[in-house]
């Protein structure tokens, strides 16, 4: 009875430690995923890349994509 359940704090601190490991991985990826987003959208414009208005161009995603994802999250909420 012991090994089975010091078997299952094992098994159950593995899962956690993946999912940890798992949820990292998640985010930098759509760190990196919106990374290039911004870059592709401000050099399509024709910004050059380490510009003030690369940079300005960049931040002023941030708060588009914030005011989207409360537009679809509060639309969720209200077909859910």
């Amino acid at each position: 009875m012991g090994i089975g359940a010091v078997c299952l704090v094992v098994l159950f601190g593995t899962v956690y430690q993946y999912g940890l490991a798992a949820r990292a991985a998640a985010e930098r990826s759509e760190v990196a995923l919106l990374e290039q987003e911004n870059h592709d959208f401000c050099t399509g414009l024709g910004l050059a890349d380490k510009s003030d208005a690369y940079a300005r161009c960049t931040s002023g995603l941030t708060p588009i994509r914030q005011r989207q994802r409360e537009r679809f999250d509060a639309e969720s909420a209200g077909i859910l």
